[in-house]
Formats: structure tokens, sequence, C-alpha cells
């Protein structure tokens, strides 16, 4: 039988939700779903997204992204650092689709 681990960590603790999210991926464990309660913005460079509203700014003009494009772009930027396969980006954004009812092939 397979084991289920549910965390809830402060974003004080992100150091240790990064390490844990290393360890998985180099164990090859697949993690069905991760929830963020309370996504504030992330600023990588000159890109602020803004994930409670699925919007992305850039030099503080509107990037006009499709829903699946701001998937992407919204794990890679929480995964900073990890490498992450086609797999588990396309499997992060089809869940994503199939729990809000959509279908989507891409």
């Amino acid at each position: 039988m397979g084991k289920l681990i549910v965390l809830s960590l402060d974003e004080s603790e992100r150091n240790i939700y990064d390490k844990i999210l290393e360890i998985v991926s180099e164990a090859d464990i697949s993690i069905d779903r991760e929830v963020d309660v309370n996504p504030g913005e992330i600023q990588i460079g000159e890109l602020v997204i803004i994930p409670g509203q699925h919007r992305v700014l850039r030099q503080g003009k509107e990037v006009n992204l499709t829903n699946i494009e701001f998937r992407i772009l919204y794990m890679l930027a929480i995964h900073q650092g990890i490498t992450l396969s086609k797999e588990k980006i396309y499997n992060y954004v089809m869940i994503e689709y199939s729990i809000q009812g959509s279908l989507v092939t891409l």
C-alpha cells in the first residue's frame, strides 16, 4: 500500500519544501498534487507572476498568456533550480485542468 504525506509549511520554511522536492525528484517519486492555499507574487528578474489573478507582468506591463502557458510558467517558477521532466510538467498542467473539469489536449 502507498503512503500519503500531507505537509503544511509557512513561506519561511521554503528551504524545507525545496529540499523535500529535490529529494522526491532525485528518487523519481511521483507527486500527484501540490496545493498552495495562499500563493503570493513571484518575482524572477523583470517578471512578476501573480498566481491569484493568473497574471504575469514584465517591466510592469501585462503579458498575455493562455491558461496552459500560465500554468507551465508558474510551475517552473515555483520549482526554480529543480530539473523537471516534460512528463511531470504535463501531468501538473493536466491534473489542474482535470480538477477544474476541463478537457484539454496538448
